[in-house]
């Protein structure tokens, strides 16, 4: 067995082996139909903070629901977008008007 577990591909062992990668769960790159062999940081970073804003107060099930909701509610992506591009782009305003909010709190 653990032969075996040589001749595969890092990116092949760590799915078998682990519920997530890089802080982000499985769950969420089968969600968005990514492998994760050949994605790029830039995008796990992106999905990293999906996955945050997801996650945050709920299991798996509940987030990935959210993360499905989402997607709904904005639509489909533009022509060369892909669909967490749109979703990371709300996650960071979302964060962003979040934190506006609690400044401006502070101030009254």
């Amino acid at each position: 067995m653990e032969i075996d577990r040589l001749n595969k591909p890092i990116a092949e062992v760590l799915e078998t082996e682990k519920e997530s990668y890089k802080d982000v769960p499985k769950d969420v790159y089968k969600f968005f139909k990514t492998n994760i062999g050949t994605i790029k940081n830039v995008e796990i970073k992106k999905l990293q903070k999906i996955a945050k804003w997801a996650f945050d107060d709920t299991d798996l099930e509940e987030g990935i629901k959210k993360i499905r909701e989402l997607e709904i509610r904005l639509g489909s992506p533009s022509k060369g977008e892909e669909k967490w591009d749109r979703m990371y782009n709300f996650v960071q305003i979302s964060k962003d008007i979040r934190e506006l909010k609690k400044k401006q709190k502070a101030l009254i």
